[in-house]
């Protein structure tokens, strides 16, 4: 089940991509988040509506963590490749540890630490010019990258106490309710037509949000939170794939050596 979200997550960066010539980031979350909220709602209703609010906490809490996380990708995007992105993305699995170490006082192991020396280091061939700079994209990207290593931190947490179904619709909510707050506040209003943008839009609603983070909430039962982060690291092998195959991406030596070596850390 992981694998196949890490396989869906890798195929929303080419599909986010796309979207973003129709829409702008903010509109384009609120809108994914939205649909896939209401076609929970639709499934899941007798779930759903019975819910107590003291039912929501783990999911307001997620939800925020990936509607800013996702608010921060999705504008990062508009500033660097979608392959690119997909590499530098996957730098969760190096934050999940230490997120875990100062949350619940776990210390990670040597290998923790070696690792996130190699990812910080892939990070700089990927990301670094030659005058040693890195873009805007790249940075926002990173800091994506961070708070979704919280959302997986708290959706293990909080996976084990909740219906799965309330938890993930909640957090859609949310983060759905924050994208459009930060549309209406900074983007022009969208020009809806029906093309090969509205289309990507369902697609990242339907198998992006609610089928890829349904499932991950349904495993984290059953793996743990390291493990977990490791196999929804492939989604940056995915992506990158389907970013060359799809978008036509360039892929230099350089960033092809950072990414080998981001996946040597993973």
């Amino acid at each position: 089940g992981l694998m196949t979200t890490a396989m869906i997550w890798g195929s929303t960066f080419p599909a986010g991509k796309y979207a973003l010539e129709y829409m702008s980031p903010f509109y384009l979350m609120a809108f994914r988040f939205f649909i896939a909220f209401a076609v929970m709602a639709v499934i899941f209703r007798k779930d759903i509506f019975a819910v107590k609010l003291k039912d929501l906490k783990g999911g307001v809490i997620a939800g925020l963590f990936l509607g800013l996380g996702y608010a921060s990708q999705i504008y990062g995007l508009q500033f660097t490749s979608a392959g690119k992105q997909s590499f530098l993305a996957g730098a969760y699995v190096i934050v999940v540890p230490f997120i875990t170490w100062i949350v619940f006082k776990k210390s990670p192991s040597i290998k923790a630490y070696i690792g996130a020396a190699i990812c910080f280091w892939g990070i700089g061939m990927i990301t670094l010019t030659e005058s040693l700079t890195i873009g805007l994209g790249d940075s926002i990207t990173l800091i994506s990258s961070a708070l979704y290593g919280g959302h997986i931190v708290v959706t293990g947490y909080y996976a084990q106490k909740q219906n799965a179904a309330v938890f993930t619709a909640t957090q859609f909510a949310v983060g759905g309710a924050l994208a459009l707050t930060f549309a209406l506040i900074f983007s022009p209003p969208p020009t809806l037509a029906f093309n090969g943008g509205l289309l990507a839009v369902v697609y990242l609603a339907v198998f992006g949000s609610f089928i890829a983070y349904y499932l991950q909430t349904i495993c984290q039962k059953y793996v743990k939170t390291s493990v977990t982060s490791l196999i929804l690291s492939m989604e940056a092998v995915f992506g990158c794939l389907l970013s060359l195959a799809l978008l036509g991406d360039v892929f230099t030596l350089k960033m092809a050596i950072g990414a080998a070596a981001m996946l040597v850390s993973i």
